[in-house]
């Protein structure tokens, strides 16, 4: 928008490129009201190479870096299809989320929205053993500068696996997943001690191992009764269940304890069957489609792997209590009559 009074207006600039957008905003948390200017804020594009190595945001380098608007908004144009980091970056502001991972395909990517906060920040990720981002994973942060150590906050991993805790002053702080997971996950390292004075600390990760088991393919994705599927994943256990090992399963309102093992059925517990196992192993299993519970053309369903939690701190009563069930993430099989 221009407006032209007594004057001509020059310098009104337009760019234009080949390919999509990237855009979004950037707002100051409630704790942060100062008058820095929303445009002295940069915004950084990183190509994110897919690896099963985590390599550190601070060993990349940025491919684009635009400044925001006054109102905090910045775009990036002529993008091409491919996978992107977005990150923010202002000296003593530390940032929510620390930064995005987005998929350019087919269509622009918008608002991808930051908070920033005044103050010192520690941030960084947690990924499984073969590098994927875990969500949902709960951080405490305590502040052991004084005589005796106080927790600060607690945070929650996004869904790539990042963190960030913001608004920091200057001190030693230990960083560690909280208590509650302890039980269900094991981290390397347990915890991490980190000493802030004038800058942030980026990249303070983690490395998290679950005790349950997680369940990343079944395949194939459709087939007959009797049809050899093979489930992939990790932590599945050496050798198959104990024919006495029970699981108490929950699925909304529904309860239930069942024997571990590999199931095939919908989000409704009632439709589950279990299935035959040909073979087990840490990171694969093979088993028979069972008789379908719906007899109706083209049944869809999902693949569970049924397990008790293996901590071997946890009693035998708590691990039946805390029992581990999840479905395949390719999240169907399609039966075929």
């Amino acid at each position: 928008k221009v407006t032209i009074a007594s004057a001509n207006a020059l310098n009104i600039n337009f760019y234009a490129g080949t390919g999509y957008i990237i855009s979004g905003s950037i707002a100051k948390g409630e704790s942060s009201s100062d008058n820095e200017s929303l445009s002295s804020f940069l915004v950084e594009l990183y190509k994110d190479n897919a690896t099963l190595m985590v390599i550190p945001l601070s060993q990349k380098t940025a491919i684009n870096t635009v400044n925001a608007d006054a109102k905090g908004n910045f775009v990036f144009i002529g993008v091409p299809p491919g996978s992107y980091i977005v990150k923010p970056k202002k000296e003593g502001y530390g940032f929510e989320p620390l930064f995005y991972n987005v998929v350019v395909r087919n269509d622009s990517v918008s608002n991808l929205l930051f908070t920033a906060t005044k103050g010192l920040y520690i941030s960084g990720k947690v990924v499984n053993i073969i590098g994927i981002g875990q969500s949902n994973i709960t951080l405490t942060i305590d502040n052991v500068s004084g005589t005796e150590s106080s927790q600060a906050a607690k945070t929650v991993t996004s869904k790539d696996g990042v963190y960030s805790f913001t608004g920091l002053s200057s001190g030693d702080y230990v960083i560690s997943i909280s208590d509650d997971l302890k039980d269900y996950y094991q981290s390397l390292p347990e915890s991490r001690t980190v000493t802030l004075t004038s800058q942030g600390k980026e990249d303070v990760n983690f490395i998290v191992s679950s005790y349950c088991s997680t369940v990343y393919l079944a395949f194939p994705f459709a087939g007959l009764e009797g049809t050899l599927v093979n489930v992939f994943g990790i932590n599945f256990g050496w050798s198959e269940p104990l024919d006495n090992e029970t699981v108490q399963v929950t699925l909304g309102s529904q309860s239930d304890t069942i024997p571990a093992g590999v199931y095939f059925g919908t989000d409704d517990l009632s439709t589950w069957v279990k299935a035959k196992v040909k073979s087990w192993s840490p990171v694969k299993i093979l088993v028979e489609a069972p008789q379908s519970s719906m007899i109706m053309p083209f049944n869809l369903v999902k693949v569970w792997v049924v397990r008790q939690n293996r901590n071997t701190e946890v009693t035998a009563t708590e691990s039946e209590s805390a029992g581990c069930f999840e479905a395949a993430q390719t999240d169907f099989f399609l039966y075929l009559y």
